[in-house]
């Protein structure tokens, strides 16, 4: 899966919400499809949209548009059980680390890049 850039969606809002593109390009195809043949809700929306992208932040916009960037602890934590029959301490431990590292990206006490910069390295261990 591609990741969507803000900036990327905001300009193609502004030059072509009336259209509809920069919904198909966040992948909100229904949308997109009312957008093409309202004229981006007579411009209205597509105004609303081109601002909304412009205010959101990077981590919202993340989460809502590449939520596939987005590590699920409760995920990965089955994921190494069922891989690994026996894990291994190094194992659990990259995992509570990562556990760890998503918490403190929730709070917002780490950005987006800070998170996967360090849950690379711990997995490169």
């Amino acid at each position: 899966m591609e990741k969507k850039d803000k900036g990327t969606a905001a300009l193609l809002a502004f030059f072509t919400g009336s259209l509809g593109i920069h919904r198909f390009y966040l992948g909100d195809y229904g949308t997109g499809i009312i957008y093409l043949f309202t004229a981006g809700l007579c411009g209205i929306g597509s105004i609303i949209d081109f601002f909304n992208l412009l205010m959101i932040s990077k981590d919202e916009f993340d989460r809502r548009y590449n939520p596939h960037l987005f590590l699920n602890t409760s995920q990965m934590g089955r994921f190494i059980t069922n891989a690994n029959i026996n894990p291994s301490a190094k194992d659990l431990h990259v995992a509570d680390e990562i556990e760890k590292l998503n918490q403190l990206f929730e709070k917002k006490v780490i950005t987006f890049e800070e998170f996967e910069n360090r849950k690379k390295r711990l997995l490169d261990l």
